[in-house]
């Protein structure tokens, strides 16, 4: 039998892509870990650290597999490697649109919304940036103000990408995959220093951007809107965009009252917020409820 080194090496000779990340984790000491938590990059590992640890001890390896690909070739080819001595395995990925075209895979833990960036974008990280980044640290009875105001107007322009979301949704499940992030939040809206106005989109102008060139997509998508709820905007909204609309929308509501700390306060929501979202949020329960699955002595892991 070959031992877990002389397989990584031969998996190089091979360079196997399906394999790459496998072969990478078996070239480290991860015998010494008491779990493997592969995650899809580097943002997710500071997102997810805490709350991890909560559950399952220091004992664990965080490893990044680059992106979604990567984190379920790497469930593939740690299911089928004969292991010598198999680590404990749990996969995180963001669900993106994966719920809504079927494609949730059994053995991975999904975000509850979009992505990371989705979960981030809530009215009690905006108000503990405010918190943060306001001094003299206004009363409960202000932030709480401020933070209606900031999720009135996340919301309202949240609605205004719903249509954008549903061609993104029709894309992905004709199994397409154009780069969305060859458009931004200011094909989408105006930005000022006071203001974030919604802009009439082409949408047109914007498949063919992506280099989508399929005549019946934009009607097809419309499908899709029936099952987009208004209130369940961070599900839908691709999360890179939402969490820059977030941000935006944070800037104008607190310049408002407090103008010098206005950038301050919105730009806490980004990777500032990914590591101290469990000072925040304390728990995500869909999370502990599947860290404590993979922590109980009686599951096997997957």
């Amino acid at each position: 039998m070959l031992t877990d080194m002389s397989w990584a090496q031969e998996l190089l000779r091979e360079q196997d892509a399906p394999y790459a990340k496998l072969t990478e984790l078996l070239q480290l000491d991860y015998v010494d870990y008491e779990y493997i938590v592969a995650v899809e990059g580097k943002d997710d590992i500071e997102f997810y650290s805490d709350f991890l640890e909560a559950e399952l001890g220091a004992n664990f390896l965080p490893f990044s597999c680059e992106n979604k690909h990567g984190v379920l070739n790497m469930k593939e080819a740690c299911t089928s490697y004969d292991w010598v001595i198999k680590p404990k395995f749990i996969y995180i990925c963001d669900r993106d649109y994966d719920g809504y075209i079927g494609k949730i895979v059994d053995g991975v833990y999904y975000t509850d919304h979009y992505s990371i960036e989705s979960e981030v974008c809530k009215g009690e990280m905006a108000g503990y940036a405010i918190r943060r980044e306001v001094n003299p640290r206004p009363s409960s009875k202000v932030v709480a103000k401020v933070v209606s105001e900031f999720e009135v107007e996340l919301q309202r322009c949240a609605l205004h990408l719903k249509r954008i979301s549903c061609l993104m949704i029709e894309i992905r499940h004709r199994n397409l995959h154009p780069d969305f992030d060859q458009c931004s939040i200011t094909d989408f809206f105006e930005l000022t220093q006071g203001a974030i106005d919604c802009k009439e989109i082409d949408y047109e102008a914007i498949l063919a951007r992506w280099g989508v060139e399929q005549p019946d997509l934009l009607e097809a998508s419309l499908a899709w809107e029936a099952t987009l709820l208004d209130e369940n905007y961070r599900d839908w909204i691709r999360g890179k965009y939402l969490i820059r609309v977030a941000r935006k929308c944070l800037e104008v509501i607190s310049r408002k009252r407090w103008a010098e700390a206005s950038l301050r306060c919105s730009g806490f929501l980004g990777k500032t917020a990914f590591k101290s979202v469990k000072v925040v949020f304390k728990e995500i329960p869909s999370l502990t409820e599947n860290m404590r699955l993979h922590a109980s002595p009686d599951v096997k892991a997957a």
